[in-house]
């Protein structure tokens, strides 16, 4: 019996780590009443950030913005850690809008984009946006500014803008006549015209990007739909990328198409050292130079030599439209930003709700090597729609810009419609790691026997972050170098930590430093075992309800233990993942054998409620681990729940126990949560995360996972507190499928803040995500802090009986001599207490007169323990 129950109990725990390269080191959402967009980001010398974006409104966020009130681009300076510290608005010429700009070599900014109205009369649905161009200093003063139009009631437009090395910059865009030519200006460093040329032929063609070269010369990355004109070599589908080499004057030394049997174009030209160029953009194809096509529209990325031959050619994406806006080089490597739509292929994980508001489209960030090699992707952004426009590198990692129409994920909040949405990470270069176990024969090292700790946190104290170990007990940390780090193991009760601390000092340049072990040791023979009793499901009449039981032996000696479950007298048992050892009325046991020191085991139970049950009953079920004599915490050796029987429910909530403490009780205090979920869909859920910001007022160290219905993964983001639960191919059925398993549920406890005073809260809620469904927001667990009174804690066994039960007016309360001075509450059906008291005699009479006829729960609690029963007014 005992070697079946070893491999039923297995322990369901398998907790990851999250991948912390790169890091998110903060993420910032600024705007106004209307949509706005940040476009560019420059970090400078003092570490602070120069930006650039599109803004409608000078109100809000923006609202202390200086310039005119109509100006439509906004350029900014952000602290280090992305807080607005002014702003100056431009436009005062006419309605401007940024599309790219660049650093100048003078270390001022330029820009390049449209404006309308400047001067004339036609608005801008009847066209005539002209090509707008302007150079301001870091400070956002504007330096000059040019527009330069085409024909009238045609819009021309400024895409892309390149610094040129001996001052001044090119400018791609299009000029708006004979369906659309690549129009490029050359402009020396006052904005002076040097020269401007148009490039195409009978179709479209558009210049989205270019790049000054060596020989002063420039290449244009564009895309065209022409066999004629300036294009020279045949289209291999519908539009092509086009690659135009200009000399000094801007006359064409060579051109080629580049593409498939669709849609294919350029966005950007970054220049390589050996003369050669890597070449960004967007494909449709999977023919002719495209290769390893994902979907509808996948990134598409190409090196070439200095003559424009394809040295190789790869797509990245999935099965959706993914699209690339930047490309920096970044740490050998070359990192790419854009936007996707996928959740399969290359994109690993998803965020946006497809047909959400408006659209459904992630971040993503993509580095690859210098052969073309994804070597990591990362999605990021919200339930709504989320872009990346800008990239650029910082002292420690890069930082991203471009806009959000979410409120949750990676995204602080949401001011109005499209928000400036800037993130920072930190490129961290080595990794320091370690072991978490228990020396359970005294050897002074890690061996192959050695138990692992697994589900607990250990501190970065220098940077502020944590990780949590494995089922393998190993951790992980990201760090930069040169710096001294400290890391601290995690306390745990009756052991002795060895060492308490390790002090890494590193360069930055290791790749990975490990060994950093924290060898746990049995204190003095200590029996400590636990039991955790969570309802998964809720209590209605004729219903399946379900329970997870978790037993922990947190003592340092092998315990031969035994549990008992008590159902309410209305539950009936229809089974259990374990087959128990003695079913004798509603008491079920089970025979654990020998636990060894911080072994857990973990069984469901399986019931229905009884259709006799009234809506308002209360169910009292009560786990018990046994041996109690001797156990050094006799209290966590029973959990008894207390739930009533309900009607019509949320499934998906967070419960805290306690809700009220003593301010007395603070220090000692530990906030038991348990957040529930069920998939009320219509079909299978494959996947289900839920995230959990933890409250500010809570110490984040004393975190400590107790277990989950399902195998689960936990994420810890830094940048703002949140917990991350993910059940990876949960495969959750329907509840009209199968009510019993559509449920599951986390459980964790933490500790308040010790500076916590009378009339605080603990205030707690989740977001539960199914697949990519809109997330469900839970209620908010709520933990008061209310007036101290002297108590002491009871010793020897509780006695709290109720007579006449049920009653029509007076209830007399008789209570062993422990509990006198301790609290009285009677709850209704819905946990509201509706009469409270103290406990000032060993039998004492509670009016209830006043309360309607129905079902209570009576409550005494005494020095931070509760007891209670069941109470019917009629």
């Amino acid at each position: 019996m005992r070697t079946a129950l070893t491999l039923v109990f297995a322990s369901m725990l398998m907790v990851g780590v999250h991948a912390q390269i790169p890091s998110v080191s903060w993420t910032r959402s600024l705007g106004g009443s209307a949509s706005d967009a940040g476009h560019f980001i420059h970090q400078l010398p003092d570490k602070s950030f120069f930006m650039a974006a599109n803004s409608n409104y000078a109100d809000g966020q923006l609202g202390n913005t200086t310039g005119p009130a109509n100006g439509e681009v906004v350029f900014m300076g952000l602290d280090s850690l992305g807080q607005m510290q002014w702003g100056n608005r431009t436009g005062a010429l006419g309605t401007v809008r940024i599309m790219h700009g660049e650093v100048m070599a003078d270390g001022n900014y330029v820009f390049t984009g449209s404006i309308y109205d400047a001067g004339q009369e036609v608005p801008d649905w009847e066209g005539d946006e002209d090509l707008w161009i302007v150079k301001v200093s870091a400070s956002g003063a504007v330096i000059w500014e040019r527009s330069y139009a085409g024909m009238v009631d045609q819009d021309d437009l400024g895409i892309h803008v390149a610094a040129r090395p001996e001052g001044g910059c090119f400018v791609s865009g299009y000029r708006g006549y004979n369906d659309w030519d690549v129009w490029v200006i050359a402009l020396d460093g006052d904005g002076n015209e040097i020269w401007a040329r148009t490039y195409g032929g009978s179709t479209i063609d558009i210049g989205q990007t270019i790049v000054a070269t060596a020989d002063g010369g420039a290449l244009l990355g564009a895309w065209t739909g022409s066999t004629d004109g300036d294009v020279s070599t045949p289209l291999h589908g519908e539009y092509d990328g086009w690659l135009v080499k200009l000399d000094a004057s801007g006359n064409i030394e060579w051109d080629r198409t580049y593409g498939g049997s669709e849609v294919d174009q350029f966005q950007e030209i970054l220049p390589l050292s050996d003369g050669g160029f890597l070449v960004l953009g967007a494909s449709n194809s999977a023919t002719g130079d495209i290769t390893g096509s994902n979907g509808s529209g996948d990134v598409w990325l190409m090196r070439v030599n200095a003559s424009g031959t394809i040295l190789w050619s790869h797509s990245y994406g999935g099965s959706r439209s993914d699209t690339p806006w930047d490309i920096i080089p970044y740490a050998g490597n070359y990192l790419i930003a854009g936007v996707t739509s996928s959740n399969d292929g290359d994109v690993s994980v998803s965020y946006h709700l497809p047909g959400g508001t408006p659209w459904g489209d992630d971040g993503w960030l993509l580095l690859v090597s210098p052969n073309g090699e994804l070597l990591w992707e990362k999605s990021i952004g919200g339930s709504g729609a989320d872009y990346l426009y800008g990239l650029a590198p910082t002292d420690d990692g890069f930082v991203t810009t471009g806009v959000s129409y979410s409120t949750d994920h990676f995204v602080p909040g949401n001011v109005a419609d499209g928000d400036i949405w800037t993130v920072r990470f930190d490129s961290k270069s080595t990794l320091l790691a370690g072991t978490l176990y228990h020396d359970a024969d005294n050897s002074g090292s890690l061996d192959a026997n050695d138990p692992r700790v697994s589900g607990r946190l250990v501190a970065l104290s220098s940077n502020g972050e944590m990780a949590l170990s494995q089922p393998n007990g190993r951790y992980l940390f990201a760090v930069n170098g040169p710096a001294q780090h400290i890391l601290t193991g995690p306390t745990i009760t009756h052991y002795d930590r060895d060492p308490d601390t390790h002090s890494v000092s590193i360069t930055g340049n290791e790749p990975g430093l490990s060994g950093f072990d924290f060898r746990y040791t049995s204190g003095p023979p200590a029996q400590d075992l636990q039991v955790f009793l969570t309802p998964i499901s809720p209590f209605r009449p004729g219903f399946p309800v379900r329970y997870d039981v978790l037993c922990r032996n947190v003592g340092t000696m092998t315990m031969e233990a035994s549990l008992s479950l008590v159902l309410d007298e209305g539950l009936g048992l229809d089974s259990a993942s374990a087959t128990p050892g003695s079913i004798i009325g509603n008491t079920i046991t089970w025979d654990l054998g020998a636990m060894l020191p911080l072994q857990n085991i973990q069984l469901s139970v399986y019931c229905t409620q009884s259709v006799a049950d009234t809506l308002g009953s209360p169910v009292i079920s009560t786990a018990e681990i046994t041996p109690i004599s001797g156990d050094l915490v006799p209290e966590d050796n029973m959990a008894t729940t207390i739930n009533q029987v309900v009607g019509s429910y949320d499934p998906n909530d967070i419960l805290v126990d306690p809700t009220e403490m003593d301010a007395d009780e603070v220090a000692e205090a530990v906030l038991d949560y348990t957040i529930r979920f069920q998939n009320t869909g219509t079909d299978t859920a494959f996947t289900v995360a839920v995230e959990n910001i933890l409250p500010a007022n809570v110490d984040l160290f004393s975190f400590e996972y107790i277990g989950a219905s399902h195998p689960v993964e936990l994420m810890y983001y830094d940048f703002d507190r949140k917990m991350r639960f993910q059940f990876n191919n949960i495969l959750l059925p329907d509840s009209n499928t199968n009510e019993t398993l559509s449920h599951g549920f986390i459980r964790y406890r933490i500790k308040p803040s010790s500076s916590l005073v009378v009339g605080d809260s603990v205030l707690n809620a989740a977001a539960i995500f199914f697949d990519l469904n809109a997330p469900v927001i839970t209620n908010t667990a709520i933990t008061t802090v209310t007036t101290t009174t002297s108590v002491t804690r009871p010793v020897g066994p509780v006695q709290l009986s109720l007579h006449p039960n049920p009653t029509n007016g007076a209830i007399f309360v008789r209570t062993s001599s422990h509990l006198l001075g301790g609290e009285l509450l009677v709850r209704d059906a819905i946990g509201r207490t509706v009469l409270s008291d103290r406990i000032g005699s060993a039998e004492q009479a509670l009016d209830l007169s006043a309360l309607s006829s129905g079902h209570y729960i009576l409550v005494v609690r005494h020095g931070g323990v509760m007891h209670h029963r069941a109470l019917i007014k009629q």
